[in-house]
């Protein structure tokens, strides 16, 4: 097989190891960037390097800029400012993704069963130590599902948005499948959601469902998506009378005492930006330097009080990089948004088509990552990140599919001289 015929595996295994290993999915870029490598070498750089504008480098660079210039204005010695920087690589990743999506050719029934069979193993390990009561590699104690990860919230949110995205394809592709592939992808899927569920992560729980009121909002008629809501509202009153742990969670989310520590930080991270406007505290600077503002008399927590991000993801970017730094970040965030949205009502015309059913996919995985984004912080996270990025890819690449295939046609019908 040819390194072109091998990349679609290492883009399948991608989004999965987002919520296997941060190992796994180093090694998986890495392999993603020796294929873009060894092919634009190949072509002995004719092309190129392969790498085209997005569009958006300008809020890339200007939220670069604004760190740096938030890491000179508030200069600690016992800050790695280089670590810090090289966590951006997510950028570099992202024009190497588009890269390798756009030459690959996916066939969209064998990535959904290939996914799903990746899911499968580390999902049923999850759901196995939950019923064990204790992680199996680990031995750490595990009443709510945490996942090869280690965390409920890491977990919840990663196979969020692998989860609404593979339930549109399994919708969309169900009736290509067969008899065996219809059962083994509808059981990965089912056990990838009772998996989220069993994290008891509120936030994520309410993330899902918004963004699937939202996608079903565009595809379905109002007295469906009324169905659909009425349906889920006698789901919620089942949960909450038959599930003591469920009910228990939804209790507690109404309760600010029991909450005390969330809103806590989401006060002081509001103090912080209150403090450093423009350009915030420093990237991550708000979880080293909690510990100071509990030391405050307005404050006084105690020595083992929580230090943490501020829980809110538009909050956290606001207090580390400022006003500055947030009109960067939303302006690159509302990019992929809105370019997905207008590409989603382009490839409208063919429901049916590979380039609509991934569109609606990304669309539905932006959604829910945002929504989530308001009761935690996920962009910071390495793994999160990763997934949330490689939706952005795909659009991109889709886009330059779409114009090839339009410039295609375009001289396919130019007239002869």
């Amino acid at each position: 097989m040819s390194v072109a015929n091998i990349l679609p595996y290492f883009l399948g295994l991608f989004p999965a190891a987002g919520v296997i290993s941060q190992t796994l999915l180093d090694a998986t870029m890495f392999l993603i960037a020796f294929s873009w490598l060894f092919i634009v070498g190949k072509q002995k750089f004719k092309q190129g390097i392969g790498i085209k504008a997005i569009g958006i480098e300008w809020a890339f660079v200007g939220y670069l800029l604004t760190i740096g210039m938030g890491f000179y204005a508030n200069y600690n010695p016992e800050v790695s400012y280089l670590r810090s920087f090289s966590k951006f690589s997510w950028i570099l990743n992202l024009y190497i993704l588009v890269y390798a999506l756009r030459i690959s050719e996916i066939d969209l029934r064998k990535a959904l069963i290939y996914v799903c069979g990746i899911l499968f193993i580390p999902t049923v390990y999850s759901l196995v130590c939950y019923a064990w009561g204790v992680d199996l590699l680990t031995g750490r104690e595990n009443s709510r599902i945490s996942g090869f990860v280690n965390s409920p919230t890491y977990h919840a949110h990663g196979n969020a948005m692998l989860f609404v995205f593979l339930i549109n394809l399994l919708v969309a592709l169900y009736k290509k499948l067969a008899r065996s592939e219809k059962l083994f992808t509808s059981l990965a899927v089912f056990l990838l959601g009772a998996s989220i569920y069993l994290t008891y992560t509120r936030g994520v729980w309410i993330s899902i469902f918004l963004s699937s009121l939202i996608m079903a909002s565009i595809v379905l008629e109002k007295k469906k998506v009324m169905v659909v809501l009425f349906a889920s509202t006698l789901a919620f009153i089942g949960l909450y009378f038959g599930s003591a742990r469920f009910k228990e969670r939804a209790v507690h989310a109404t309760n600010f005492a029991a909450n005390d520590e969330r809103v806590n930080l989401f006060k002081v991270n509001v103090q912080i930006w209150k403090e450093y406007p423009l350009l915030g505290i420093g990237y991550g600077e708000n979880v080293r330097r909690n510990r100071e503002y509990w030391n405050r008399p307005e404050w006084l927590m105690h020595r083992k009080y929580i230090t943490s991000h501020a829980h809110n993801q538009y909050l956290n970017v606001l207090a580390t990089t400022g006003i500055l730094g947030f009109v960067f970040f939303i302006s690159f965030v509302g990019f992929f948004l809105l370019k997905n949205i207008r590409l989603l009502r382009k490839a409208s015309k063919d429901k049916s088509s590979n380039h609509y059913i991934l569109l609606f996919s990304c669309l539905w995985l932006q959604i829910e990552f945002l929504l989530a984004g308001l009761t935690d912080v996920g962009f910071e996270y390495a793994k999160i990140r990763a997934i949330f990025v490689f939706a952005w890819a795909l659009v991109i690449a889709i886009e330059y599919k779409m114009l090839e295939t339009d410039r295609s046609k375009s001289e396919n019908h130019e007239p002869s001289l």
